[in-house]
């Protein structure tokens, strides 16, 4: 089940929109906790995270589905790069209200509980959809199946499908980075289901712990294909990687927060952090 490994980088007239130093808007919505808005604009890799996942979807103009929103903070983000409407799903009602409360009064903004079973409710078919670090929180197989037909059944003919999560090579052992840290279990490997533990550091001594699951590039592929996806790429954001236009932005933000903080970098450019996924509606 081979499928390319390519990327899909932003056109010029786009990159002369990403900031130099200053982070993008969507920096400031991050989980609805100050703490860790503070540690998100510190990692330029989240930037870099963002910026290609908003590419792939082709935001501009069009409504879109964010599945698995949380507090509805990566629902913005679309918003934030040119989306006309977004709507976030969440399987639990407690996050959708927390979302319809950050977010009030925007009207482009829609938040909807859909529960495990349930289908998405749709008035139209959507342009596409994103999953934001939802993949390493679903714990079985079955669900994650489920909630690729989901969206598959909520997307029109040909309307893309991004996912975004962490890589597997930064979850290696001897990885070191400095506001964040994850890892396996001694002696576990990387393979479907399998858990392993994040702790954020955040400002003022702060830490933010909590459980991810593994699923590997071949199991997501072919979870996929099986709910009517094609595959189109996966790759990862690796520094050295990027083109040199963008290379050259985020240097600069990776430098000056640097001298800012006071601090040496140790993994965070050398290890691939993030893995996406680049799927459409056949």
């Amino acid at each position: 089940m081979g499928i390319p490994r390519k990327s899909h980088f932003m056109k010029d007239e786009e990159l002369r929109k990403l900031p130099s130093i200053i982070p993008p808007k969507w920096n400031s919505h991050f989980w609805g906790n100050e703490k860790y808005t503070q540690f998100a604009t510190r990692v330029p890799s989240n930037w870099v995270g963002y910026t290609l996942l908003h590419s792939i979807l082709g935001v501009e103009g069009k409504i879109l589905l964010d599945f698995g929103c949380y507090r509805g903070d990566s629902t913005k983000t679309l918003l934030d790069a040119g989306a006309k409407k977004a709507v976030g799903v969440d399987k639990f009602k407690k996050n959708v209200y927390a979302a319809r409360k950050r977010h009030e009064g925007d009207r482009r903004l829609q938040f909807l509980h859909v529960g495990p079973r349930a289908q998405i409710p749709q008035k139209r078919y959507y342009e596409g959809a994103s999953m934001t670090f939802v993949r390493p929180a679903i714990s079985t197989h079955e669900e994650l199946g489920l909630s690729f037909e989901k969206i598959f059944n909520a997307l029109r003919r040909g309307a893309p499908l991004g996912i975004i999560g962490l890589h597997p090579n930064s979850l290696k052992p001897g990885r070191k980075f400095v506001y964040y840290g994850h890892s396996l279990p001694p002696g576990e490997k990387y393979k479907d289901g399998a858990k392993f533990e994040n702790v954020l550091r955040l400002p003022d001594e702060m830490e933010l712990r909590f459980s991810d699951c593994c699923w590997t590039e071949k199991t997501i592929v072919s979870t996929l294909e099986n709910a009517g996806f094609a595959a189109e790429s996966v790759f990862g954001i690796k520094w050295s990687e990027l083109p040199g236009r963008l290379q050259a932005t985020f240097k600069g933000a990776k430098n000056a927060i640097a001298k800012h903080e006071g601090i040496k970098w140790l993994d965070e450019w050398k290890a691939p952090l993030y893995q996406i996924f680049h799927a459409v509606k056949r």
